[in-house]
């Protein structure tokens, strides 16, 4: 932590300097900060759905038994230095899960590094204004973009926030593989390093239209990785057309082809629709469907993918990404990644009810959620149903919340997969807590 502060600091002091804001800015540069600190537990079991004994080793094993449970953890800093023209912002910090052993010092615990870092240069052109460095790369609910939630990614992009609209046009480096390892690492020169895999570049424009009742949020994202060339074209909208009564409607179309000369044609959707009440009642539906293939051997690439391959974050109404607990539990690192890789959640659609209560600073929620295949070939789609409970509520200016989920699958899995139909569960408690503090 000595060394994080070490390296704010200097970062202040170094855009206090008079070669930055001398020029017309005598006082100097308004220095802001924050810190933010969180913990998760999760839990889980039986994701195999099979409570039955099984041999590992040579060594019988209860099935009941296949639970598990680790902690995460984030603490990071920030400071600004922002002064008539421009402004410069670094955050620090450690994200991941922790479980260093104390006596042999396994390296399980992350290390603090620059999670952004980046550079303002406001209103350069009319409107525009131009930010460089490593920064955030989140849109709405993550159906297309979202960054993972503790860093960005490198990149430029002019941006505009006026009134009534808003205009984000960006080239980021999704993942940089080729760049600096081609550089570094290639031991003959002129030729191609075979550890040097493609790039993943992506260009952009999101914007933002706030009418009467209607926010509107149209955005076309193109990646090229190596031979693949995805594109989505999409809109955001969302309107409150009655006091209380919160919609929304997300759908995004992929175009371009992969390396395969296969053309992307899949989809991803979302429909919302939530009604609070001025006693604090909440009610609420949802569809979320992440578009899949039955016919692989075809010139048609029907399943649906994010352009980092990220989670869906399902607005984070429960502190976590994705969909029920037990569900979000059982995908890839508990992220609930919108790839092609990820089993649960590509080739998925997903109904919601849910009714909630907020009484003082005490948030209670019920979640149903029925899961199922898009498209297959053969077998069942039904994925079973999951039921949670989530609690929120604040101690002494400390978030704190938790919550969990039963999934008891359906024939996809105890049918078409062969595997059990004995019930999954997951979830976790966090601690959560944030504050800014001004220097000058």
């Amino acid at each position: 932590m000595k060394r994080l502060m070490i390296v704010l600091a200097a970062v202040c002091l170094m855009t206090a300097g008079p070669g930055l804001w001398a020029d017309g800015a005598d006082k100097g540069p308004e220095i802001t900060g924050g810190v933010t600190f969180y913990w998760y537990t999760f839990m889980w079991g039986n994701t195999d759905f099979n409570n039955s004994d099984y041999t590992a080793g040579g060594v019988t094993v209860d099935g009941s038994g296949d639970s598990y449970n680790y902690n995460y953890g984030h603490g990071s800093m920030w400071m600004k230095a922002d002064w008539e023209g421009a402004s410069v912002y670094a955050k620090l910090g450690a994200w991941g899960p922790y479980g260093m052993q104390p006596i042999y010092t396994a390296p399980l615990d992350p290390s603090a590094r620059l999670l952004e870092g980046y550079l303002d240069i406001k209103k350069l052109i009319g409107p525009f204004s131009l930010r460089v460095g490593k920064f955030r790369f989140a849109y709405g609910e993550g159906l297309v973009a979202f960054d993972g939630g503790e860093d960005g990614t490198t990149g430029y992009q002019l941006f505009a926030a006026e009134k009534n609209w808003s205009l984000d046009l960006f080239y980021r480096k999704g993942q940089d593989n080729a760049g600096w390892n081609e550089m570094a690492f290639n031991p003959t020169p002129g030729s191609r390093n075979p550890e040097a895999t493609d790039d993943w570049n992506v260009w952009g424009a999101y914007a933002t239209l706030k009418l009467d009742k209607f926010t509107v949020s149209p955005y076309l994202f193109y990646k090229k990785f190596g031979e693949d060339t995805p594109m989505w074209i999409g809109a955001d909208v969302s309107a409150s057309l009655v006091k209380g009564l919160a919609l929304k409607l997300e759908y995004v179309q992929m175009f371009g082809s992969n390396a395969w000369d296969q053309d992307y044609n899949g989809f991803g959707m979302i429909l919302k629709a939530d009604y609070t009440t001025d006693s604090g009642l909440n009610v609420g539906a949802g569809y979320v469907i992440a578009s899949g293939d039955d016919n692989y051997a075809d010139n048609k690439n029907g399943t649906y993918e994010a352009v980092l391959h990220n989670p869906y974050t399902g607005g984070f109404y429960k502190g976590w990404v994705g969909l029920g607990p037990a569900h979000m539990c059982a995908t890839i690192a508990g992220f609930s990644l919108l790839a092609p890789f990820e089993y649960l959640m590509t080739n998925v659609t997903s109904l919601n009810a849910h009714v909630g209560y907020k009484i003082k600073n005490v948030s209670l929620r019920l979640d149903f959620y029925k899961y199922g295949k898009h498209k297959l070939a053969v077998g069942d789609k039904d994925m079973g149903y999951e039921i949670a409970v989530m609690a929120m509520t604040n101690i002494k200016g400390i978030d704190v919340g938790g919550t969990f989920g039963v999934w008891k699958p359906g024939d996809h899995f105890s049918k078409t997969l062969n595997k059990g139909d004995d019930s999954s569960y997951g979830g976790y408690i966090f601690f959560s807590k944030g504050f800014d503090f001004k220097l000058r």
